[in-house]
């Protein structure tokens, strides 16, 4: 299935936004996620389901001086 994440195609094998975050490589440690504009809980990510073109947001937090 081929879904976005930070604007990006990316083409991977899974359903919901926990398997998705398994198969990612470069996560921040600290980051709030988004499917089509709609933040997702942390508590919700292996209940929330992703469909053919889901558009996937992280947001990273940055400390600034």
């Amino acid at each position: 299935m081929r879904i976005y994440v930070n604007e990006k195609p990316v083409d991977v094998a899974v359903n919901t936004v926990a398997e998705l975050l398994a198969v990612l490589n470069e996560l921040p440690e600290y980051f709030s996620l988004a499917v089509n504009d709609e933040l997702v809980e942390k508590k919700d990510y292996a209940g929330t389901r992703l469909q053919e073109n889901d558009r996937v947001t992280i947001f990273s937090f940055m400390a600034g001086g």
